[in-house]
């Protein structure tokens, strides 16, 4: 017979608890940074996906798609069907690629496009629009000028917005960001 193990005492669990306590105030921050990083990647991986299918768009109809939204983005546009034979047959497998009109925070972009251009918006981790953005916004439903794109902006917060026109971000992270507003 194996002599059990002595019980933990009342001090073991306390100094357990409290290990357990600073182990998770140190790497949360970490852990929240890291998943706010994650969901910047996607909303810009999601921006540039439907670029990319909006610029194929405009090369084969010359002009870009009108859409007020992205339901009506993604009825007009759609990733190439990129299917393949199975060894084993003849059955066919779909694209599992779709255009996603929703940002790293599960958000749908506010998006328009016109025959002129295309803008992408989302408003960050926050959900709260930024000051300059109803501006853009307003400009690019009355029409895109046939001028420069805007001066690229660098965001500093996970809660800015993000911008994306006509095949670039223009307001975007870069660099370190922080957490400005709780």
């Amino acid at each position: 017979m194996t002599a059990a193990a002595p019980p933990l005492r009342r001090k073991t669990w306390i100094v357990l608890l409290l290990a357990a306590t600073a182990l998770a105030a140190v790497s949360w921050p970490r852990f929240r940074k890291q998943a706010r990083l994650r969901q910047q990647a996607a909303t810009l991986d999601n921006m540039r996906a439907l670029a990319s299918a909006i610029e194929r768009y405009h090369l084969e109809k010359g002009q870009y798609p009108t859409a007020a939204d992205g339901g009506e983005l993604r009825a007009q546009i759609k990733l190439p069907d990129y299917t393949r034979v199975t060894t084993e047959g003849s059955a066919v497998r779909p694209n599992p690629l779709t255009l996603d009109t929703r940002d790293g925070y599960g958000r749908e972009m506010l998006i328009t496009s016109q025959p002129e251009g295309y803008l992408f918006i989302s408003h960050g981790s926050d959900g709260v629009e930024d000051a300059g953005t109803p501006v853009l916004l307003a400009a690019a439903r009355a029409g895109f000028p046939q001028v420069q794109p805007p001066p690229r902006q660098k965001t500093a917060c996970y809660e800015d917005d993000i911008v994306f026109t006509m095949g670039m971000a223009v307001k975007a992270p870069d660099g370190p960001q922080a957490f400005c507003r709780k």
